[in-house]
């Protein structure tokens, strides 16, 4: 998936998460100490895609550049 499908990409904790972006993390079964990265998309209502980080979130962060 390109990252310039997305208009904001980060990093939060799911405790951190508010609305649709937290239904969907509880959706996924995620702990709220979960470290997530969250992709949205803007348009007439957001879209997001949430990631779980496993493991090391540096390395996790050079795989997902990488594809």
């Amino acid at each position: 998936m390109a990252v310039d499908e997305f208009s904001d990409v980060r990093i939060r904790k799911v405790k951190s998460l508010q609305g649709r972006a937290r239904d969907l993390a509880i959706e996924q079964n995620l702990n709220e100490e979960d470290l997530v990265v969250i992709k949205t998309k803007i348009g007439s209502l957001p879209q997001f895609k949430i990631e779980k980080i496993e493991g090391d979130p540096l390395e996790f962060l050079f795989k997902i550049s990488k594809e």
